[in-house]
């Protein structure tokens, strides 16, 4: 596959969840690439090593701040993530992956 491909493909994928996704996970998107690109290795799962806001999750994805809001303390009851010191700690990456899959 070439690398023109695998692109329009990847932007696709994103453009239709982004779209027609479910709000937990267009979430579960935007926490999955935070870990991906700004995480480090932490005893219980990652670190994800910058703080935001959840007005600026929903401006990236396009949801209200209350509905992001809402979605992160569901998953922190769930145990997929723990807060503490305005940094998010994410305990259970295959969930959010799930997340992000179910939809797709």
């Amino acid at each position: 596959m070439t690398m023109l491909t695998k692109t329009v493909r990847t932007l696709i994928s994103q453009i239709r969840l982004i779209t027609f996704g479910s709000s937990r996970a267009r979430v579960g998107y935007a926490l999955y690439h935070l870990v991906n690109q700004y995480s480090t290795p932490y005893k219980e799962g990652r670190l994800i090593n910058i703080t935001f806001t959840h007005q600026e999750i929903g401006e990236l994805i396009g949801l209200s701040r209350v509905s992001v809001s809402n979605i992160l303390s569901q998953m922190v009851k769930q145990g997929i993530l723990k807060k503490k010191e305005g940094y998010y700690y994410v305990k259970d990456i295959e969930a959010i992956y799930r997340c992000v899959l179910d939809d797709l």
